[in-house]
């Protein structure tokens, strides 16, 4: 159905239609990496699905609310708004946090999907901004905020 815009017109502007979709698409909020962190039944990240069967994707989407989320045991999902409350959830190296979630390889940051009591932390997307803040000063070091992260994670 032509809408009397001449075809050219029409190419030119579908072209610009789909740069700006894509453009659009790129300036989505994605998760930042944090870090992989030791777990206890003391759950570090107490709420969400707390289920298994997540990509990072759909654990972010699950955990929208919160401004961490971490996936661990290869799939299981878990939210919290701080994560490392308590002395025996530590930091440890990125290799423990098991392999890369299925269909995410290549995406960046890298999609750890967690390990056994390993949790693969991630800073909701939509938590950007409060990684940038430095009134971390007023965090125990113990508990790590989103601006708290921001240390961690060289930000």
């Amino acid at each position: 159905a032509s809408l009397g815009v001449d075809p050219l017109e029409q190419e030119r502007l579908s072209i610009l239609a789909d740069e700006l979709h894509l453009q659009s698409r790129s300036r989505e909020s994605s998760p930042r990496w944090v870090g992989c962190f030791v777990d206890t039944s003391q759950r570090d990240l107490p709420e969400g699905p707390r289920s298994f069967g997540h990509s990072s994707q759909a654990c972010a989407a699950a955990c929208t609310d919160y401004s961490y989320f971490a996936m661990q045991g290869g799939g299981q999902c878990f939210c919290g708004h701080a994560f490392g409350r308590h002395a025996n959830h530590s930091r440890v190296s990125d290799s423990q946090c098991g392999r890369l979630c299925t269909g995410e390889e290549g995406r960046t940051p890298t999609r750890y999907c967690g390990g056994g009591w390993r949790n693969a932390v991630f800073a909701n997307g939509h938590s950007a901004a409060a990684l940038g803040s430095q009134s971390a000063k007023s965090a125990s070091p113990r508990r790590r905020t989103a601006s708290g992260a921001a240390r961690l994670a060289g930000g």
